[in-house]
């Protein structure tokens, strides 16, 4: 099966995907909408939806954790309330950063792309920061995990935005977000949960 994108018909603005299969005198011409409709949710949106979700699990326990972090890290190094507050404020200096660098990238080499290298730039920081040996060494890693953290989420919202369509289930798209969302719950109601677990 060749698959060919057109240029966009002036009359209607659409791009049309022109799907050519072999044996068949004639071809089907969709819009991406309409080849979005025609396939479905299947299992492959399934799986977006839940490679996506694994990563804001995570995203959600890092981010829980930083109000246990940084009450633990100034009783144990003794640092000021202003030290303390800097931790915080370097992840979302970080994310801020972050937003407009993996922008770009994810623009120029793929969202896929920049999901995964996101995600090791993610778990990296994180596993250096918890061995971070001084207060110095742990505002850099958390300043990398916010700058990869923000660029993670927005690859993920539009890596799963991207793989169904809205036009003929626009009832759906409040739940199917909301479900999203339930991955972010659960990491972050997870991080809660554990030292009550213990």
């Amino acid at each position: 099966m060749d698959a060919e994108v057109q240029p966009a018909d002036p009359d209607n603005m659409k791009e049309q995907v022109v799907i050519g299969i072999e044996n068949q005198e004639e071809n089907s011409t969709y819009t991406v909408d309409e080849a979005l409709v025609k396939m479905g949710f299947g299992k492959f949106q399934a799986c977006v939806l839940a490679y996506a979700g694994m990563g804001w699990i995570s995203e959600a326990m890092e981010m829980m954790l930083l109000s246990f972090v940084g009450p633990a890290v100034q009783s144990l190094w003794g640092l000021s309330a202003k030290q303390e507050s800097l931790i915080t404020t370097a992840v979302f200096v970080g994310m801020l950063v972050g937003t407009y660098s993996w922008g770009i990238m994810s623009d120029n080499y793929g969202r896929r792309k920049g999901f995964l290298v996101t995600a090791v730039v993610t778990f990296v920081a994180g596993f250096l920061s918890a061995f971070a040996p001084n207060y110095y060494f742990l505002i850099i890693f958390l300043s990398l995990f916010g700058w990869s953290w923000f660029g993670r989420r927005s690859c993920a919202l539009i890596l799963v935005s991207r793989v169904y369509s809205c036009s003929k289930q626009r009832r759906l798209d409040g739940y199917f977000f909301s479900f999203l969302e339930c991955w972010d719950s659960l990491g972050g109601g997870t991080c809660v949960g554990m030292p009550v677990i213990s």
